[in-house]
């Protein structure tokens, strides 16, 4: 009976840590049990040293991981245990990409491979859709990626009783210590597209509701802004986006030109844009290519 009652605890104890080792968020309260500790996205978020990578909305997946494979340095790109982490629906969507090439896909009873010019595509459950992460992970200490879990001792660690003597139910009881970090944040690369939850700002204060939010921002003049950061815990992040077409965006310190997006990052105690890469594609200079010749066409028609 034992053994079985052990199973279906270490069944759930898998699956509760699983989310924490990926999103977990750490709160210093006795009265919180949700927050129990920082997960392997936390120590990413609010680490400067991460390489970011930019990517416009409308990017497919193959762009995305083109843009982070060509922001990635060599040596981590060379690494056979360098591998791309993302969430199980966004290798969905490369997959539907795959298939849908024209003469070059697989058939639609297959799957394509995991895999981006060789390096190995992850998938995790809990992963947030549109991002991506380029790394090393292993199962060994090589790993860049860590997670531990301390089992203080066997007498300690998992208590099973009766509630009582006649009765036929269980109180279970077990006392372990958590945590997750990353060895070196720049050998991280990421690339965040992640749909922030929309808020507004009120005059020029920006109050954050969530851990991660999105605001739009069209300044009739060049204007400064402050973030409240009241709600919101170390990893946060907020999407800021300057509609203006002749104005810039100053939010803590960190200018917004007009038209352009930029992520902030939360550590806790300030807020920092990090380590960006702009990464240009010959998709971009297609595009770039084809609204020239739009304009020369309209200038041509005015004559």
């Amino acid at each position: 009976m034992q053994n079985v009652l052990l199973k279906a605890l270490s069944d759930q104890v898998d699956f509760e840590l699983g989310y924490h080792f990926v999103n977990g968020i750490y709160v210093d309260s006795d009265e919180d049990d949700e927050h129990l500790f920082n997960g392997i996205l936390m120590r990413v978020y609010e680490d400067p040293e991460v390489i970011r990578v930019n990517s416009p909305k409308d990017d497919t997946m193959i762009e995305r991981l083109m843009r982070v494979r060509k922001a990635t340095p060599q040596v981590l790109r060379n690494n056979p245990n360098f591998v791309y982490i993302m969430s199980v629906d966004d290798a969905d969507r490369y997959d539907d990409e795959l298939i849908l090439r024209e003469g070059k896909g697989v058939n639609w009873t297959d799957t394509s491979a995991m895999r981006f010019k060789g390096t190995t595509i992850k998938t995790v459950s809990s992963w947030p859709d549109g991002l991506i992460i380029g790394t090393v992970a292993t199962p060994t200490e090589q790993s860049n990626f860590w997670g531990a879990v301390n089992l203080q001792n066997d007498f300690n660690v998992i208590q099973i009783d009766k509630l009582t003597n006649a009765g036929e139910r269980y109180f279970f009881k077990m006392l372990m210590t958590a945590d997750t970090n990353t060895a070196f944040g720049e050998e991280v690369v990421m690339l965040d597209a992640r749909e922030g939850n929309v808020i507004t700002t009120s005059n020029t204060t920006i109050t954050m509701k969530s851990q991660d939010d999105a605001i739009e921002l069209t300044p009739g003049t060049d204007q400064t802004y402050t973030i409240e950061a009241a709600a919101v815990h170390a990893g946060a992040r907020l999407s800021v986006s300057n509609k203006s077409v002749e104005h810039k965006a100053t939010v803590q310190s960190t200018e917004v030109a007009p038209g352009k997006t930029v992520s902030l990052y939360y550590d806790g105690k300030s807020w920092f844009e990090g380590d960006v890469k702009e990464i240009t594609l010959s998709s971009d200079l297609a595009g770039q290519e084809s609204k020239a010749a739009v304009s020369v066409s309209a200038e041509s028609l005015e004559v």
